[in-house]
């Protein structure tokens, strides 16, 4: 979660990426920016690695615990100072440090925004303030608006946040995108795009690409149909009680293909449908906690830990996701893409010892969603993986398709959106009431 104390309560959704060369424009009116998976290090403590002895002990779930995060680099200023930043499709704003303030947390973004470089920096003169999580960890600084160039296009005088101070080590500049949050004061980047006639429409798509590959990427004003297996469906998003809004869940199946299991499963829940943060850059998928109890229970982890032995990851099969209801779009996600090694900062893979031999360490991207709150659903990384995404804040609507993996960039055929009321106008998808989870947890994993 992501709380302002300037405007309420902001829900964060981080699709960090990371790029070496300038992104171009595919086409007119659809710009495209590219993002890698970047290795994060850090410590896993054996303690870690070991079963569990009650369902409340916390899951460890910090930075120094994420196998990679994603980056992606743009420029702010005239003359152009290019920077990383991670992509957050949930939150509005877009901040960067000062060089002092980057250089003393040693930011993620490389030397931060030098405000006196740029002849077109105009300071708002508003001060701002970001908290993460419990409020541990945050940032502030203030408003200006200067000019940012993005796929080889320049966008005038956007809004956006310099800080001069870290809370709890808070490294990360954050490129937010979201336009529903309820709290917005201003056009975001991708409306502001729009407004400016860079694009025609205020959608946006997100393609994270397999587990396996280097990343993937972000359009404005169009997708890459290239990348989509089938047709895309649209879907109204259902508002929150923060003032935004989510796409909903209404059935989840694990459909287990290993030999000598039962096959197709459906997970249970005394709450459907259940309203879902689209979280691209959270390393966890966080299911309910009845849904989780029985995810674990099938793979035979019984543990709080997301950390796992690598040897111990070899069902196959697929989570399936159905939005909508009988008549939406069910996302099939291999899970492989739930499975993701630790790696040691020279690229090898890290180890623990384990009865007196060194064995791998793997992340198992699951999360209960009870130590955030109850019945709280986040489709993080391992889902977005196994879908394309099109978010269109204007309208108020989503669309998904199944992901295509192992498409070669030859065959990209970028599809703009215009400023017509149907997303794409191939498969539009009634609304569905969504319901609050009323009842407690019981655990049935210790």
């Amino acid at each position: 979660m992501h709380f302002s104390k300037l405007v309420p309560t902001i829900t964060i959704i981080t699709c960090y990426a990371g790029v070496f060369a300038i992104p171009t424009a595919s086409t007119p009116k659809v710009v495209s920016l590219p993002y890698v998976k970047h290795h994060k290090w850090g410590h896993i403590h054996p303690e870690q690695l070991k079963k569990r002895g009650h369902v409340n002990d916390p899951i460890i779930n910090n930075d120094y615990d994420q196998p990679y995060n994603y980056l992606t680099k743009f420029s702010v200023g005239t003359p152009p100072q290019l920077m990383e930043f991670s992509i957050d499709t949930g939150s509005s704003e877009i901040y960067m440090f000062d060089p002092a303030t980057c250089a003393s947390i040693d930011c993620t973004g490389g030397v931060g925004f030098n405000k006196a470089k740029s002849t077109t920096f105009h300071d708002l003169n508003q001060h701002v303030e970001f908290d993460y999580g419990d409020g541990s960890i945050g940032v502030s600084g203030g408003y200006f608006k200067d000019n940012v160039l993005i796929g080889g296009v320049t966008i005038s005088q956007y809004q956006m946040a310099l800080m001069n101070h870290s809370i709890g080590g808070l490294d990360t500049q954050i490129m937010g995108l979201s336009g529903n949050v309820g709290s917005q004061t201003y056009r975001v980047l991708p409306q502001y795009m729009a407004d400016q006639g860079i694009t025609q429409s205020a959608a946006y798509a997100v393609y994270m690409g397999d587990v396996r590959t280097p990343g993937g990427n972000l359009t404005f004003g169009g997708y890459d149909s290239s990348k989509v297996s089938g047709k895309m469906y649209t879907t109204p998003w259902h508002p929150t009680n923060n003032g935004g809004a989510n796409p909903v869940i209404t059935a989840l199946w694990i459909n287990d293909t290993t030999p000598g299991f039962v096959g197709r499963t459906s997970l249970t829940s005394i709450t459907y449908p259940y309203q879902a943060n689209l979280d691209c850059g959270e390393q966890f998928t966080i299911f309910p906690s009845d849904i989780y109890d029985q995810v674990m229970t099938h793979f035979g982890f019984c543990q709080q830990s997301n950390f796992v032995w690598c040897d111990s990851l070899t069902r196959q099969g697929e989570f399936q996701f159905q939005i909508q209801g009988s008549g939406g779009i069910t996302i099939n996600v291999p899970f492989s893409q739930f499975y993701l090694p630790v790696l040691n900062p020279d690229g090898t893979p890290s180890t623990q010892i384990r009865n007196g031999v060194p064995a791998a360490v793997c992340f198992f991207g699951v999360q209960r969603g009870d130590d955030i709150n109850a019945g709280y659903f986040n489709l993080g990384d391992p889902f977005l993986r196994g879908a394309v995404v099109i978010y269109d804040a204007d309208r108020n609507q989503a669309a998904f398709g199944q992901a295509a993996y192992n498409v070669s960039e030859s065959k990209s055929n970028i599809v703009e959106i215009n400023k017509s009321g149907n997303l794409l106008g191939q498969a539009t998808l009634s609304t569905i009431p969504w319901a609050t989870p009323t009842k407690s947890y019981a655990p049935t994993c210790f």
